[in-house]
């Protein structure tokens, strides 16, 4: 247990009197220390450090498990304190007197290589892990138990300074990190993917109770371009449709379009060693847990389909089956996120993972079956930058 009051009154002054910094930023400061006692200088230290907190629930099939939990401080940056103007050498800091200490750092843009020496399934994994990590656990669809901070800390010890030497007391200025991601290709998907289905397909039957099936609707949704932090967060998704019609009824038309944003957190007690979007290695490992916060981003209804009969280059193809028909129709879903949602960019580091994803799902209507409403879905994966 630290002792904050009992060694000295410390307080913080930023000199941009904002807590939000980003990669290449300055973070300038002052320090005011009262020692409640006299203590040397080589007892205080001030640094800028990074943090990532897990609490993992463990109780399964009813059966309460204590919470296991996993803890990294990926971040430690300390620089001398400037205390020439303050002190003669060898003197201690007097009880009772106000000390006006500055600081300076620097945001980096990566993390120390040796934060990051478990086994990577590949390259690019390394150097997304090296990458530093956004602040998140602050109303951004991140789970209470999950946490990567920030902070410039202060510290006072029981004697100088050295490796063992306990902290008696503490003080903490919680700072916001943002940390940009580049736009990257786009997201392989694996078939056995746990958080992505890119395409799907339905049987269209004559009517309600009718088992006689009337065609096949096939639906393939593409990834859309990333979006961006900090501008108007508007995009499309690609949609195709192909319909293999059987009998000559008419062609099914989309009544609505519905959208919702999927936040899927990874995280675990031990490293990642494969990039978040190949999901399907997740299944079994008891290591990986996942945690998906939805939000709805409303629903439309769009113009009627616009049916393209489909002819193939293999006339012989054609004779072959001359009962079926196929058509093609696409159609563009408007994406567009809420200004009061606080998104932190698609990322990956040894520990934490967010990735998003864009659930699609057409309510459909067939001609004729006007009690009957199906629907289909896709989900597909979204990067946000910045």
């Amino acid at each position: 247990m630290l002792f904050e009051k009992l060694y000295s009154d410390v307080h913080f002054q930023l000199e941009d009197h904002s807590a939000e910094f980003s990669v290449g930023d300055r973070i300038k400061g002052t320090v005011l220390i009262t020692p409640r006692k006299s203590i040397s200088p080589q007892q205080l230290s001030i640094s800028f450090e990074g943090k990532v907190n897990i609490n993992i629930d463990r109780t399964e099939n009813a059966v309460p498990l204590a919470p296991s939990t996993a803890y990294q401080t990926f971040l430690h940056m300390e620089e001398p304190l400037e205390l020439k103007h303050l002190l003669q050498p060898g003197l201690l800091l007097q009880a009772g007197l106000r000390y006006k200490i500055p600081f300076e750092f620097v945001v980096p843009s990566g993390i120390p290589h040796q934060i990051c020496q478990h086994p990577c399934h590949h390259m690019q994994v390394r150097q997304e892990h090296l990458l530093l990590p956004p602040s998140i656990g602050q109303h951004d669809m991140t789970p209470e138990a999950i946490s990567i901070t920030y902070s410039i800390n202060v510290r006072t010890t029981k004697g100088i300074r050295r490796d063992g030497v306990s902290t008696v007391a503490q003080w903490v200025l919680p700072l916001a990190i943002h940390s940009p991601r580049p736009e990257r290709a786009p997201v392989l998907v694996p078939e056995d993917s746990k958080f992505y289905c890119l395409s799907q397909k339905k049987r269209i039957t004559k009517s309600l109770l009718s088992l006689t099936q009337q065609g096949t609707l096939s639906v393939r949704a593409t990834q859309p371009t990333a979006i961006r932090q900090r501008e108007p967060a508007i995009g499309y998704i690609p949609v195709d449709l192909q319909y293999l019609a059987i009998s000559q009824q008419h062609l099914p038309q989309v009544s609505l379009i519905c959208v919702r944003l999927n936040a899927v957190t990874i995280f675990g007690e031990k490293p990642e060693v494969h990039l978040p979007e190949a999901m399907g290695s997740l299944e079994g490992d008891q290591y990986r847990r996942f945690h998906e916060q939805r939000e709805p981003l409303g629903c439309s209804t769009p113009g009627p389909l616009e049916w393209h009969k489909h002819y193939p280059d293999d006339q012989s193809t054609l004779e072959a089956d001359t009962s079926k028909e196929v058509y093609n129709a696409s159609l563009k879903v408007l994406i567009k996120l809420p200004e009061q949602l606080n998104l932190p960019p698609t990322f990956s580091c040894c520990l934490v993972s967010r990735i998003y994803s864009l659930t699609v799902t057409l309510q459909l209507r067939i001609p004729g079956q006007w009690s009957k409403n199906p629907s289909i879905s896709m989900t597909v994966p979204v990067q946000i930058c910045s």
